[in-house]
């Protein structure tokens, strides 16, 4: 019974083995005989570009403001909390002091001293004027009743002092009006000024803006210098940025750049240089660089951004991003080799553009690939040219 087995085992054997008589060599098979799908496929072309890389930044907004008391005085309103919205000329903080109308109303007081003191001064000027053409035209008359003998040599000499002595009034009444104007401006000038700081006492918004932040509370003391109001002006964002200095030769005023922000899933706009420091940092060796911005929903200060910014010129591959396959952890393209079967092969992917993907690795010039490979698409199938 066994040898039947052993006898039988034998002849299956001998059976297979007389079966493989066209042995396939492992990793080949026969063209003629595999199966054929239609792709479009394309030729990897390498070109020469200027490469580019990524600069760090920061989006701020355009116009910023931090208000400030200019006197001493308690806070008694803030009308305003963080993030609201104000425009032009809208009070934000108001202030009281006691002593602002009481230099008002000293101010005031003294204005109208000094006015009075004006009136005075000009009455008293024409009284003295009136007083010197009288004794001016006495000693007219005078001088002919000499001539004539009609009047003494005292007579004379009284008139003429009488003269001078109207004629030094007049001047003492023009020098007493001068210094009573002089006292009238310096009074309106202290009134002025007394009215500036009752002003004062209220703080607006200088423009269309957002409240970011909002430092004094009801009841503070708010003194000359210190920060009551932040505000961030409504005119747009831009980002901030530093490049090293040896790169920034390839950074000119008004050149647009790429610029994404990831916190807003990895939104991309286009900014244009407005402004490039004319320092370089000397710890970092860099410069900084002012991007304008449109305005883009969603965009608030601090948020990070990545500026694309051009570097030197270096060969790239780019191919379409519909020829790309991901297999798990695994990304790769369907490659037509000479004999025009597809062969998976894996690629390491850098940049994205629009409709291509750059080919860091895994690919070479004139390569062939399946542009858009299908379900249909495996490794080892014959590929033949079509839609």
């Amino acid at each position: 019974m066994r040898r039947s087995i052993f006898l039988s085992m034998g002849l299956f054997l001998f059976m297979s083995i007389s079966g493989c008589g066209d042995k396939i060599e492992p990793g080949t098979s026969k063209t003629d005989s595999v199966r054929g799908i239609k792709a479009k496929t394309a030729m990897v072309q390498a070109e020469f570009r200027t490469s580019l890389q990524d600069a760090v930044g920061t989006v701020e907004a355009r116009l910023t403001s931090t208000l400030s008391s200019k006197i001493m005085g308690t806070v008694t309103e803030v009308k305003v909390e963080e993030g609201a919205s104000v425009t032009k000329g809208q009070v934000l903080v108001v202030m009281t002091q006691q002593q602002i109308s009481s230099d008002q109303q000293q101010a005031l007081a003294g204005l109208d001293e000094a006015r009075r003191g004006q009136a005075a001064a000009e009455a008293a000027l024409r009284v003295a004027q009136a007083n010197a053409r009288l004794a001016e035209a006495t000693y007219a008359r005078y001088q002919q009743l000499v001539s004539g003998e009609s009047a003494t040599a005292q007579e004379f000499d009284e008139i003429k002092a009488k003269k001078d002595s109207a004629k030094a009034a007049v001047s003492q009444a023009e020098s007493m009006l001068s210094a009573a104007k002089q006292r009238v401006a310096s009074a309106g000038a202290r009134l002025q000024g007394a009215t500036a700081t009752e002003r004062d006492r209220i703080i607006s918004a200088p423009y269309d803006a957002v409240v970011m932040e909002k430092m004094v509370e009801p009841g503070d003391l708010a003194a000359p210098g210190r920060a009551l109001i932040r505000l961030e002006g409504k005119e747009g964002h831009r980002v901030v940025f530093m490049l090293e200095e040896a790169k920034i030769h390839a950074i000119h005023p008004g050149q647009k750049l790429p610029v994404s922000f990831p916190a807003l899933s990895e939104l991309q706009a286009e900014g244009t240089v407005e402004a490039i420091m004319p320092s370089t940092d000397a710890v970092t060796r860099s410069v900084e660089i002012k991007l304008a911005l449109a305005s883009i929903p969603g965009l608030r200060s601090g948020l990070f951004a990545r500026v694309l910014v051009p570097g030197d010129e270096k060969k790239s591959i780019r191919i379409f991003n519909s020829a790309i396959v991901t297999r798990g952890q695994l990304t790769g393209i369907y490659k037509v080799d000479a004999d025009s079967i597809a062969r998976f092969r894996l690629v390491r992917t850098g940049r994205v553009f629009e409709d291509q993907v750059e080919i860091l690795s895994g690919v070479t010039d004139s390569d062939r690939y399946i542009v858009s490979p299908g379900s249909d698409v495996a490794d080892g199938l014959r590929v033949e040219e079509g839609a």
